[in-house]
């Protein structure tokens, strides 16, 4: 975003991060192996691993990422997506009203 924002780029078009929240340390780590252009990082599967209930972390970290995604120049919004993952998306957006 910075070298887009140093171009002047971001003052012609709208830049959407797409989110979504992680359900568990396997979905995570089947996602970086098949999906194309997904990668989280292994501090965020082994997070996730770690916790007491995967999903409410992984809304959890989604949350924190919107709020840092929110912080950078240049960004214009989250796109937040998840097959079947209404629930956990309508808990994620409650934080934000």
């Amino acid at each position: 975003m910075q070298k887009l924002n140093e171009l002047n780029i971001t003052d012609k078009a709208y830049f959407i991060i797409g989110l979504g929240v992680i359900k568990s340390a396997k979905s995570a780590k089947w996602m970086n192996k098949n999906l194309f252009g997904i990668n989280i990082p292994e501090e965020i599967i082994n997070r996730i691993e770690q916790s007491n209930n995967e999903s409410l972390e992984g809304i959890k970290i989604c949350i924190e990422l919107i709020e840092k995604y929110k912080s950078i120049e240049g960004v214009s919004g989250i796109h937040l997506m998840g097959y079947k993952q209404e629930k956990e998306i309508a808990s994620v957006i409650s934080n934000f009203k």
